[in-house]
């Protein structure tokens, strides 16, 4: 099956691209260990040596890119078919914007080690999820991209009203990560958690809910 190139991917191609190009710019300047995971105060506590670590985050910027774009038609037809209906190269897009922005933080803090990066951090992974959230209800239910349990999973109805919350939650948590965790990082955790469980005890409440339903027909 073809997979056509949308406007979306072309702007995530490019910018995976021009990473590359400032990567290789700046390779000769960089430490031999260059940081890949930050604290939550915006200060490295992971790192990598050299070849790799400055390139691990495009490397999976462009896998991830691979995947989301081109997997559907190994999916069985139902699967494929809602695949094709949702938004996969926005998706897509997100992500290289979230991998290409925390190449560029990478690429400064390897340069500037003494500065926190929590700031560009939070604003960062704000927007990710606000985008997130936009595309939450126009995703189909399908096992590839999305809010995938076993409850929003088993239909149609429960993968569209967990994913209406979902759109709502992820929105709520990219602005409070932006607004709120640039002053209290420790916040950020919390925020993620609650975020990312209340659409999950949502769809479970619903899928408990909708069986009821149906015994009573």
């Amino acid at each position: 099956m073809r997979t056509n190139l949308k406007w979306a991917d072309l702007v995530s191609l490019l910018m995976m691209a021009a990473m590359v190009g400032v990567t290789g710019m700046l390779y000769s300047r960089l430490p031999d260990q260059y940081p890949i995971h930050w604290g939550l105060d915006g200060h490295v506590n992971g790192t990598m040596s050299k070849p790799f670590g400055p390139w691990i985050s495009l490397i999976i910027a462009f896998v991830s890119w691979i995947i989301v774009r081109f997997s559907a038609p190994i999916f069985p037809g139902a699967w494929r078919e809602r695949l094709k209906a949702s938004p996969l190269a926005i998706m897509a897009f997100t992500l290289t914007l979230l991998f290409c922005s925390a190449q560029m933080i990478a690429l400064y803090q390897a340069l500037h080690p003494d500065v926190s990066t929590n700031t560009p951090f939070c604003i960062v992974t704000g927007i990710f999820f606000i985008l997130h959230g936009q595309l939450c209800p126009r995703i189909r239910r399908n096992p590839l991209v999305g809010y995938r349990t076993a409850f929003t999973l088993s239909s149609d109805e429960n993968w569209a009203r967990t994913h209406r919350v979902a759109g709502m939650t992820f929105t709520l948590m990219g602005l409070l990560i932006i607004f709120i965790g640039m002053a209290w990082p420790w916040v950020n955790f919390i925020v993620l958690l609650v975020g990312i469980f209340i659409p999950y005890l949502y769809s479970f409440l619903l899928a408990h809910k909708l069986s009821k339903t149906n015994q009573s027909l």
